[in-house]
């Protein structure tokens, strides 16, 4: 039982990568992993967050850019609607955010509805969103039981 003051280092919410090299990601942009390396968000990248400041990345991959990794942001989001909270944003670029997946990255999910046009938008960049077929396991009688679990477990596992 703590029954002291105790002084502890958080982190809430934020994160830190190290920059794409020559890289320039502009504060309140989403950003995106390369290979590792954080980057103006390019659909399909990961999303790890958006970028607290400007950062001009150094030609040899040192620069480093702070993230609010999780929270909630107001977002222009191409025709949101009150009836839209819950559903999931996705990004099509550092700045174009829409309710449709296609093959651009997930980001989070309305929260509130803000007006037209515009959400509070929840995110949290250490999850990710999909769906997923899972196969049918059959009964035990007939087929590969084992196969069909060991295809689920891994489509699963690809969502945490």
């Amino acid at each position: 039982m703590l029954l002291r003051n105790t002084d502890r280092a958080y982190n809430l919410g934020r994160s830190t990568m190290f920059v794409e090299p020559a890289a320039t990601i502009y504060e309140g942009s989403a950003v995106g992993d390369s290979s590792g390396y954080a980057r103006a968000l390019v659909a399909g990248d990961r999303f790890c967050g958006f970028a607290l400041d400007l950062v001009v990345g150094a030609a040899d991959g040192s620069s480093v850019v702070d993230l609010a990794s999780t929270g909630a942001v107001e977002l222009a989001v191409d025709s949101v609607a009150i009836t839209d909270i819950g559903k999931a944003v996705y990004a099509s670029d550092d700045g174009t955010f829409s309710l449709t997946s296609g093959s651009d990255s997930y980001v989070g999910v309305v929260f509130r509805f803000v007006s037209a046009g515009y959400a509070l938008v929840k995110f949290n960049a250490n999850h990710k969103a999909g769906v997923i077929a899972l196969a049918s396991v059959g009964n035990t009688q007939s087929g590969d039981v084992s196969a069909a679990i060991n295809a689920n477990f891994a489509a699963i596992k690809k969502l945490l």
